[in-house]
């Protein structure tokens, strides 16, 4: 797997010789996972069916029942076409407002590690704010 690297604000990075520069392996996994927790489903115009759609709980509670369906809603994505097949996933409240989300997977790397991604969704404006511990 190989895709070009993005930021996490969704620029294109470019190497020091200029050229774009490519992820794979652990880090392509990471990346893949953050833009579909970022990305609603219908906006990304090469694969509509891509994404977390997790601005649909804008406004809604901030309990166990929507953390419950915020889980399913990512794991669904995730499992999507098979990229990441039994990720663990963890959403709670830190905040009124904000659920923190855990997600863990083998790394394809090395099978004695784990990888983690830790985000938040800002339940008032629906933005998904994430990083990555590998």
């Amino acid at each position: 797997m190989i895709d070009l690297k993005i930021t996490n604000d969704g620029e294109l990075v470019i190497g020091p010789n200029g050229d774009l520069e490519l992820v794979t392996g652990d880090e392509y996994l990471a990346q893949e996972i953050i833009f579909r927790l970022k990305t609603q489903l219908g906006d990304f115009i090469l694969d509509p069916t891509k994404g977390a759609d997790l601005e649909k709980y804008i406004g809604q509670p901030n309990e166990p029942l929507i953390h419950a369906a915020i889980e399913n809603d990512i794991i669904n994505a995730i499992r999507r076409d098979n990229l990441v097949l039994n990720p663990k996933v963890l959403a709670t409240m830190i905040r009124e407002s904000e659920v923190m989300v855990l997600v863990e997977f083998p790394s394809i790397e090395n099978r004695e590690r784990i990888i983690q991604i830790v985000s938040k969704l800002d339940l008032r404006e629906g933005q998904v704010f994430a990083r990555v511990k590998f």
